[in-house]
């Protein structure tokens, strides 16, 4: 499932759950911030976010676990440089809404969105590109867990542990030049093994994603809230970057042993917060 169906429906699953539950939805994100001094005048005026997926709400007329709707930025300080990332949930929303109304429509998706809720998405879509042509998602969201091949764009060392509103977290951040290179090594690397198309193809889909900013952009990965899931001592011996190229780097040299285990590691870290994602 595409990082934006993902989202859509996820949302839609929390919503549901919430009737049953009093669900604390627990969000992780995958940014893109470019340097404001190259950005729209009206990206610079954003005001700075204070949004940090903690309180993730049920707004909008499509029924959706969304967050807050108002037009704001979050603001990254980086090698010496401010970065900013347009937050535009109603756009990612629609977005989400249509990707998942192509993907599914055929096997049960449009009970989730009608063809009606469809067509309303993309007028309301359309509108918005009309009146700011250039705008684009900059923001991935992936609820309860981290999915494995975001670590692909990160080097180990681009690991960082910080203080959040959530307790200590996770954060790495890199250039979008040198997250591009790496999953298109990663790629390389997977074209040589006989792995299944639907692994090959999410990747491609996040490297198309990436490869649609520029060099000097900034990607974070966020755990965000997802960090609430783990202990302190858990996300200090966090290492899902290092394992996920250790991974990689054994299918490359043919080591099968030191592929199975680095995966295994890594598997078994988020395999409790996976289960809490697709357990509905």
């Amino acid at each position: 499932m595409s990082d934006i169906c993902m989202t859509f429906a996820m949302g839609v699953w929390v919503q549901w759950s919430d009737r049953l539950h009093d669900v604390s939805v627990k969000s992780a994100y995958l940014r893109v911030y470019e340097p404001t001094d190259s950005v729209t005048v009206a990206v610079a005026k954003l005001p700075a976010s204070v949004f940090d997926g903690a309180g993730l709400v049920r707004s909008g007329p499509f029924g959706l676990q969304d967050e807050p709707m108002g037009e704001d930025a979050w603001i990254a300080q980086f090698d010496g440089r401010e970065f900013v990332c347009p937050r535009r949930p109603r756009l990612r929303m629609l977005e989400g809404v249509l990707a998942f109304h192509r993907a599914y429509k055929d096997i049960g998706g449009d009970v989730l969105v009608p063809e009606k809720v469809a067509q309303r998405a993309a007028e309301e879509l359309k509108k918005l590109l009309d009146a700011e042509p250039e705008q684009r998602a900059q923001v991935l969201t992936s609820l309860w867990h981290v999915p494995l091949r975001w670590f692909v764009a990160f080097s180990p060392e681009e690991r960082e542990l910080v203080e959040t509103s959530h307790g200590t977290s996770v954060r790495y951040r890199t250039l979008q030049a040198e997250a591009a290179a790496r999953i298109r090594a990663s790629l390389e690397i997977l074209a040589e093994t006989d792995f299944g198309q639907a692994v090959t193809d999410d990747l491609e889909e996040y490297a198309e994603w990436i490869d649609g900013f520029e060099p000097d952009t900034l990607i974070e990965l966020d755990y965000g809230s997802v960090s609430e899931m783990f202990s302190g001592a858990e996300l200090v011996l966090d290492e899902s970057a290092e394992d996920v190229w250790d991974a990689l780097e054994g299918l490359a040299k043919d080591d099968w042993e030191l592929a199975t285990s680095a995966y295994a590691r890594v598997s078994e870290r988020w395999s409790h917060p996976m289960s809490v994602t697709f357990s509905n």
